[in-house]
């Protein structure tokens, strides 16, 4: 059991992952089927999230148990990379 740090939706937000299992209980760290929440983070916790997200990319991964929205694979995890960016251009 891994647990990795990825700061974003919270700046003390952490994700668990079970590499035997290719699992990874990601919290508030990916939203699967709708937008990730990111009211409450600042520009530099976006950018941080962004980072951890893609280290995530590198990980064998089959199965993600978000904190919101049903099960999901790792596509999901470029789905939220593409709306993080999205609120970084626009800003």
């Amino acid at each position: 059991m891994l647990l990795i740090p990825l700061p974003g939706h919270t700046p003390s937000n952490m994700v668990v992952y079970l590499p035997q299992h290719r699992v990874l209980f990601s919290g508030d760290a990916i939203y699967s089927k709708y937008p990730p929440n990111a009211r409450f983070s600042t520009r530099k916790l976006i950018e941080e999230w962004i980072e951890g997200l893609e280290k995530l990319l590198e990980l064998k991964i089959d199965v993600i148990v978000p904190g919101h929205g049903p099960l999901c694979g790792k596509s999901e995890i470029e789905r939220n990379l593409r709306y993080l960016k999205s609120l970084l251009s626009a800003k």
